[in-house]
């Protein structure tokens, strides 16, 4: 696994690595059919946020025991937390913004709402305990 062996010595180029990855989903299959768009950039990196706070936490809950050399042992376990909760924060907020603005339609809305509800649930299980926030 090169993302652990190599990329997690580096902090935070792993999980920038593995965020770009879970975002680009929404890239690879538009540029698959030939649209690339806004909403599809928009999503893109809403999925990279909110793939960036969860990989904060689980490193926060695994990294220690295991010896790597994360961006939470770097800068301590709270401080990457208060990252992860306010990056988890911003992908909220900006998430029903594509809504108000047009972008995408009430389907969306009823998708996103309980996505942002769950997300907020394990954000704050994820302040007092990473654990249980990350299983969530």
């Amino acid at each position: 696994m090169t993302h652990t062996e190599f990329f997690k010595g580096f902090p935070g180029v792993g999980t920038l690595l593995v965020s770009y990855l879970g975002g680009s989903t929404f890239l690879f299959g538009a540029a698959a059919v030939g649209r690339v768009s806004t909403p599809v950039i928009v999503l893109f990196l809403l999925a990279a946020l909110s793939t960036f706070a969860r990989e904060i936490i689980k490193d926060v809950e695994s990294d220690r025991e295991e010896g790597l050399n994360t961006l939470p042992i770097t800068i301590g376990e709270q401080p990457a937390l208060a990252m992860a909760i306010a990056v988890l924060l911003v992908t909220v907020v900006a998430s029903p913004v594509t809504y108000v603005f047009g972008t995408f339609g009430v389907a969306y809305l009823v998708v996103v709402t309980p996505a942002i509800l769950v997300t907020l649930y394990a954000g704050y299980l994820s302040d007092t305990d990473p654990t249980v926030g990350n299983h969530f």
